[in-house]
């Protein structure tokens, strides 16, 4: 009997649902894998692609790459809540700026915008 090997090709929508779950299993290098191999697939990811990556990378420590993957993220969707909040607290203060006025405008929760209009330069008690 022969046995032959198959190399499984999971779509991206499976790609992205395995990431998701071993983010919220909090295993973090699988879900960087997991990620990763979709933003390297057709068809292009979407700016949640990026926002998986990132949150992994983050997570593990890589936060150059996490900041990367969020600009990315922003580039293709720049008022992406998920991309913009966590822009917001892991980038740098002119990436931050940028993220604090988008949420400012599409975010309602009070928690973030709180801290959007902070980061924005806004100190008046709200």
């Amino acid at each position: 009997m022969t046995v032959s090997t198959h190399l499984v090709r999971a779509d991206h929508l499976t790609l992205e649902a395995r990431a998701a779950g071993a983010l919220a299993g909090h295993d973090f290098a699988a879900a960087f894998r997991w990620a990763d191999r979709r933003c390297r697939m057709s068809p292009p990811p979407e700016a949640h692609a990026y926002v998986l990556r990132a949150e992994a990378s983050f997570r593990m420590g890589e936060r150059h790459g996490a900041i990367v993957d969020l600009g990315h993220a922003l580039e293709i969707a720049p008022h992406d809540i998920r991309a913009n909040r966590r822009m917001l607290h892991w980038g740098p203060a002119r990436h931050r700026r940028r993220a604090a006025l988008a949420l400012i405008a599409e975010d309602s929760d009070v928690r973030v915008l709180r801290d959007a209009l902070a980061a924005a330069g806004d100190r008046r008690p709200h």
